[in-house]
């Protein structure tokens, strides 16, 4: 009987790492999608560098501040050991950041990292494997993702 529960914990408790990973896959393709499409480029200073260091290793993050002609917005992205250490405090980078939801955006152009949708993706992949109905969850993700943030697209275009 206590085999047969810890054998249910251990299914659910991936199940739902894999599931989390399978909506932030499509989250993160969805909105690097929609701001190749509609994002407007600016120019973003860096604020802070951090190395989140944990038991299952180092996440390193950036954290930058841009203008978009009306207000200063904030944005924090995963990013690649590499790209962690090629960046200063103060650095500018370039971002790309959508009109309709100033508050998304994502490094852009030569400062392009994709570390957060890759990590995701392949955990998403590995779960879709071995549990196809994800493949449902990630699609659902992925579109509702697109439509948030298509809303209102029209009336801040410039």
């Amino acid at each position: 009987m206590l085999s047969s529960l810890v054998i249910v914990a251990v299914i659910l408790y991936f199940g739902a790492a894999f599931a989390y990973a399978t909506f932030i896959s499509a989250r993160e393709w969805s909105t690097l999608r929609y701001l190749s499409h509609y994002g407007e480029l600016v120019d973003a200073k860096i604020t802070d560098l951090i190395a989140d260091k944990s038991g299952r290793g180092t996440s390193y993050y950036i954290e930058y501040e841009y203008f978009d002609g009306g207000n200063f917005h904030h944005g924090k992205q995963l990013i690649s050991r590499k790209h962690y250490k090629q960046f200063q405090h103060q650095d500018y980078v370039t971002v790309r950041f959508a009109l309709t939801k100033p508050n998304w955006s994502r490094l852009g152009k030569s400062d392009f990292d994709n570390t957060a949708r890759n990590m995701y993706s392949y955990a998403a992949f590995a779960g879709c494997l071995f549990f196809p109905p994800f493949i449902l969850l990630w699609v659902v993700s992925l579109i509702s993702t697109y439509r948030y943030l298509s809303a209102r697209r029209g009336e801040k275009k410039k």
